[in-house]
């Protein structure tokens, strides 16, 4: 083939002489070497400019000089003509000037033009019967993607594949359905680690609920100046925010690259947008992001744009796209009008035959030749279905670019910016490849099962008790108690065995003998269980890098496992997870032999006529993988089985103590979950804490099953009683509703899911009709910190300016600025009594608007709504029911005795964790409320009241003190840790695992274990993190104290004791929950004292005095009772 290397001589954008000599350089030139080298014919013409570049050219290759200084004159400067050029086409009039010029400096024919993102209508009719292939970046060219360039033989931008033949595009069928699945889960799945910012970030301090993005681009990039009627970014700015929904709050990015900046937002500008349009979110840190705005598409519901490549991108997203210009992207502003399955179609395409690896068209001269060889060969313009799919020229196409993804660059890239993303380099593979690099090996063998894939199970044979219930579930005559029998027949199998290995065959010949079985029935569990195996199997990601560290050393790999299933099975399996590139498989269930015996490592090293010593095995067991081959003579290297490691870790192996030879799926589900996350890497597991020390860990590990669980149940309890609306209550129901919808977006119940403004203060005040109602709202505890005048305002909307002050006086307040202590408690009831008709009144007005507000929300419209809530009390529940005069429903994580007054006014309480409970001792969970409650409330500021806008919609009214940013950054970390948890268990069971039962006693028990013993790294989450409550009367305490000179101060000034104990060093008696350690000098000071502070201490404070002195002592505001503490070392 005579192939032409194309370079523009003239400036091009900015009016930039230099502007493609990074892309020439670093892709053409390498393409042009991979060509020449293979035979073909390559000429490269290039700017007089680039000789030096020109230096690394093979010299097989013809290299023509262009003069620069010509191609400047003959433009008539530094004016880029690209416009023009791509505008008017062979119509231009520089097009013209171009061919005069080039015709007696290029060659005569070529079969092939190789362009980087210039338009050449000059050249299309210099040589009309060349293929001309046109390359740019590709829309997944940046970590942590893999590196992907557009190939596109019919252009680029409006004349490229994906606008010309757009119809065509999305009314074909996915060709590669599972890969394009496979790789937008792959996207999914890592980017999902690299959160920048959370969505309630974005929304904070916003009347917004819905989040848009735009990107902004290269002003002087020639299709934006020619399809988009904007001048420059700015314009653009302004027409996407002008015409932007108020609902939506607008995050704008500019485009910064190492190469090239396009920055428009200085401060002026900044706060000219933000001053004009209240939804604006900027950045500066953004700008120093590399490709910021790929990390932020996961939050956005809208993408707005004008020719950022991005929208390609968000295919992998459920992402709106809105394009604001008649660019190569229009099309997509009107995908949904093509059905659901348009945007995979349009992946499909991308992915398989508009964007291909970089490598794979630079370096890989088989694939490269084969591409080109086949474009020659069509009629012009290619259509969608004669251009080349990459895939079907290297079968190992697909599985090569899942694994190029580049987190590690990605990673290092944001470390350098300071962002610190919650994942970290593998250690096994670099040990592996340093292992690969010590000893050179003629043959690398791979166990399969827990090395190479895995199954989302704590062990192999819980699958047995999943299939029995998808059997059953199906209405197949499954034998009773299906799965202890399968173990049961599997274990006989291999004990009357009289050769090495069994197969699936014998073991169900046992069953069907034991247990009286038909053979129809055996046919279909055989054959269902294999179904099983294959669904279940996924890659494991330690073993998939180790993996690709053997293949890039080019030695034969096959594989080697002791397994029954047979040999098409395995095969199946292989080519699901992507380790089609095994020479081949060695199965004992083929070959009689097994690697327990040695006999299979022996059998292939005669198969392959090489030594045992020159075979490396990597597998996951101890016994038949490492030890059985080490005897044999074969090195090894021991991947551990994730679940084997979690168990070495004290707190995991308290947690999962005892197991069953078979356990249902809840269980399994969960330790495979949390031991595939924290040790699927042994090199760099954590064997000592249950977190890891970080806040997204805690709620993927410790908040998620707790939370799950609940969820789950919540789901089956709703459609249990018929409930057709779920109304999750501020703020706690937050967390409750997001796990909710991932649910409900698996299997679809039909029950409304709805989040309702509320809190105590914003619902029971409009409840309130009687003055018994007033002295039950004032009979809640309050902190002694508070003043009368906020008292009042926080419990019932009272201004100070609405206070008449002789009337306070009467009551013992000489001011609003008085503070309320204990002994003031009957006067505040007084005080609220005599207050009453303003009360009420107040109470009135919000009832109003509060009723309107659920009428505006489809409560009154729902057959049978419900509340749901963290719990305790269900007051807000009684509240609603009150203001409505009808009994309402309530779900609850747990409830206390108190609640039992509302079912008394005909309400229905449901509970999951613990129901009406008249004691907490018994549980961590139900001792430490205030502490779930601190990382289960989500993290805007708490809802007074309800108010009406300028348009007569009920709109919440939030209290003005913000949270502290300490707890905003980790609540959204917790919860996005929780999240994560309950979609990896979606993931990897669907609807299935929707009708189990996950048992309170189940999924309370890393909670559990995390109050009662943590580490010291997992305890120092919640260092120094404060809670108060106003209208509960909480005042400002520590979830675990500020360091302090004593230890005991700071113990007894901590909430959560056992997580203050755990950063001192000191131990907690986990029945009594009581400190075993109390100095010399402090038992002298409380003898001399006890006579005196007897007969004044009630009961809990005496109790204190004897066994917690340091929580009596340390909270004391008597200054008698603080000078005690200090001279006892208490304070």
């Amino acid at each position: 083939m005579e192939i032409l290397f194309w370079t523009p001589p003239w400036p091009t954008q900015s009016g930039d002489l230099f502007f493609h000599k990074n892309a020439f350089e670093k892709h053409l030139l390498v393409q042009a070497n991979t060509l020449a080298k293979s035979g073909c014919n390559v000429t490269v013409a290039c700017p007089d400019s680039y000789r030096s570049a020109v230096q690394n050219l093979s010299q097989k290759a013809k290299v023509i000089y262009l003069n620069s200084k010509e191609a400047i004159t003959l433009n008539g400067g530094f004016a880029d003509p690209s416009p023009d050029l791509y505008r008017f086409g062979k119509d231009s009039e520089f097009s013209g000037k171009a061919i005069k010029w080039l015709f007696p400096q290029l060659g005569v024919k070529y079969d092939v033009i190789m362009i980087w993102e210039n338009p050449v209508p000059f050249l299309e009719t210099m040589f009309p019967e060349a293929v001309i292939v046109h390359q740019m970046p590709g829309a997944f060219a940046r970590p942590p993607y893999p590196h992907m360039v557009t190939f596109d033989v019919n252009g680029l931008y409006r004349s490229g594949t994906l606008h010309t033949q757009f119809d065509d595009i999305v009314r074909r069928q996915p060709q590669q359905r599972q890969f394009t699945q496979a790789f937008r889960e792959k996207v999914n799945s890592i980017l999902e680690k690299y959160t920048l910012r959370s969505r309630e970030d974005i929304l904070r301090g916003k009347a917004a609920s819905k989040i848009g993005l735009i990107p902004l681009q290269i002003s002087d990039h020639y299709a934006f100046q020619v399809d988009t009627p904007y001048h420059n970014q700015s314009d653009f700015l302004i027409d996407v925010l002008g015409e932007a929904n108020d609902d939506v709050a607008m995050i704008v990015t500019q485009y910064v690259h190492k190469l090239y900046r396009d920055q428009i937002l200085d401060p002026k500008f900044e706060e000219f947008i933000k001053s004009q349009f209240n939804n604006v979110h900027y950045e500066k840190f953004f700008d120093t992001v590399p490709s910021v705005s790929q990390y932020l598409l996961p939050l956005v519901d809208e993408l707005h744009i004008a020719s950022s490549s991005l929208a390609l991108q968000a295919l992998c997203w459920d992402t709106a796209i809105h394009v604001h210009s008649k660019t190569q992207y229009e099309k997509l502003n009107n995908l949904q009008k093509y059905g659901k399955s348009s945007r995979d179609s349009v992946l499909d395409f991308v992915l398989g035959k508009n964007q291909v690896l970089a490598s794979e068209v630079t370096q890989n001269a088989k694939t490269l030749t084969s591409i080109l060889e086949q474009l020659t060969k069509q009629s012009r313009p290619s259509t969608v279905d004669t251009l080349p799919n990459i895939s079907e020229i290297n079968p190992a196409y697909n599985e090569l670019v899942l694994n190029s993804f580049r987190q590690q660059e990605a990673r290092n890239s944001l470390k350098a910016v300071g962002f610190y993303p919650e994942m970290c380099e593998m250690e096994t593979p670099k040990k592996f490849r340093s292992e690969l690099s010590n000893k050179k090996y003629e043959l690398i063998s791979f166990d399969l099962f827990d090395t190479l894939i895995e199954r989302p199970l704590e062990a192999p044979a819980d699958a047995y008790k999943l299939l029995e219930y998808e059997l059953k579930g199906e209405g197949i005559e499954v034998p009773f108690d299906f799965a202890t029998k399968r173990l049961k027949a599997e274990l006989i199998a291999r004990k009357d065995i009289k050769s090495e290995e069994i197969t699936l065959e014998d073991i169900y010949a046992v069953f069907q003998r034991l247990f009286n079985v038909s053979s129809a029935i055996i046919e279909t569990l055989q054959q269902r269980e294999l179904d099983l195996e294959l669904h279940l199997a996924r890659p494991r990601r330690v073993g998939q890098e180790c993996w690709q560290a053997a293949i890039s050393t080019g030695v034969p790999i096959c594989i080697t496992s002791d397994m029954y299933l047979p040999g098409t099975h395995i095969r199946k399996i292989l080519s699901k997870t992507g380790y089609s590139q095994a020479e081949i498989v060695y199965l004992s269930s083929e070959l009689n032999k097994t690697k327990k015996t040695g006999n299979l490592f022996n059998h292939i090293a005669k198969d392959r006529g090489i030594p045992t010593s020159s075979i490396l095995h990597v597998g996951d067991n101890l016994r038949t993988d490492i030890n059985s081959a080490k005897e044999q003579g074969v090195a090894t290297f021991h991947i551990p089985k994730s679940v084997d490691v979690m168990k070495r870790n004290p707190h995991y192996r308290h947690v999962f103590a005892k197991r069953q030879p078979i356990e249902d799926l809840p269980r399994s589900a969960i330790a495979w979950n949390l031991a595939n996350r924290f040790f699927d890497d042994y090199e760099c597991a954590d064997l000592d804490t249950m977190t890891r020390g970080t806040p997204k860990d805690f709620g993927y590990a410790v908040l998620g099953p707790l939370i799950f669980g609940y969820v789950v149940w919540l789901r089956q309890e709703a459609i249990r009683q018929n409930i057709d609306a779920l109304y999750f209550l501020s703020r706690e129901g937050k967390l409750i509703k997001s796990i909710f919808d991932v649910l409900e977006s698996i299997a679809p119940s039909n029950i409304r899911s709805v989040y309702l403004y509320g809190s105590r203060r914003a619902i029971r005040v409009p409840a309130i009709a009687t003055v018994a109602d007033i002295l039950d709202v004032a009979a809640n505890p309050f902190s002694e910190e508070t003043t009368i005048g906020s008292l009042l305002h926080e419990r019932f909307g009272i201004k100070e300016e609405e206070l008449d002050i002789d009337l306070l006086k009467r009551f013992g307040f000489g001011s609003v600025k008085v503070k309320m202590t204990k002994n003031k408690a009957e006067s505040f009831y007084q005080l609220a009594t005599a207050l009453s008709d303003v009360i009420l009144k107040h109470a009135e007005q919000e009832k109003i608007i509060y009723l309107k507000y659920l009428n505006q929300m489809g409560f009154s419209e729902s057959q049978r709504p419900a509340v749901v809530d963290i719990g305790w009390k269900a007051n807000m529940q009684g509240a609603i029911s009150q203001l409505l005069g009808r009994g309402v429903d309530g779900f609850y994580f747990a409830t206390l005795q108190d609640a039992e007054r509302w079912k008394d006014k005909g309400n229905k309480i449901y509970a999951y964790y613990a129901a009406s409970t008249p004691i907490t001792e018994h549980s961590p969970i139900l001792c430490h409320r205030l502490f779930l409650e601190y990382f289960w409330c989500e993290g805007s500021p708490s809802v007074t009241s309800i108010r009406e806008d300028s348009n007569g919609a009920c709109v919440p009214v939030f209290n003005s003190m913000q949270e502290p940013p300490l707890r905003l950054e980790l609540i959204e970390r917790v919860h996005s840790g929780a999240l994560l948890f309950a979609k990896a268990l979606c993931d990897s069971f669907g609807p299935e695992l929707l009708n189990r039962d996950f048992s309170p006693a189940l999924v309370d028990r890393c909670m559990n274990q995390f109050i009662i013993n943590p580490s010291k790294q997992d305890a120092s989450i919640f260092e120094e993190h404060f809670f108060e409550d106003s209208f509960g009367g909480v005042s400002k305490g520590y979830l675990i104290s500020p360091k302090s000179w004593n230890d005991q101060i700071r113990i007894s000034r901590s909430y959560w004791k056992h997580g203050a104990n755990a950063l001192v060093g000191q131990q907690i008696d986990s029945k009594n929950h009581s400190f075993k350690r109390i100095s010399m000098r402090t038992k002298l000071v409380l003898a001399c004292v006890w006579p005196i502070l007897k007969s004044d201490l009630n009961e809990r404070e005496s109790n204190e005095f004897h066994n917690e002195p340091w929580t009596l002592f340390g909270n004391a505001k008597d200054p008698a009772m603080i000078i005690i503490g200090r001279l006892a070392g208490l304070r």
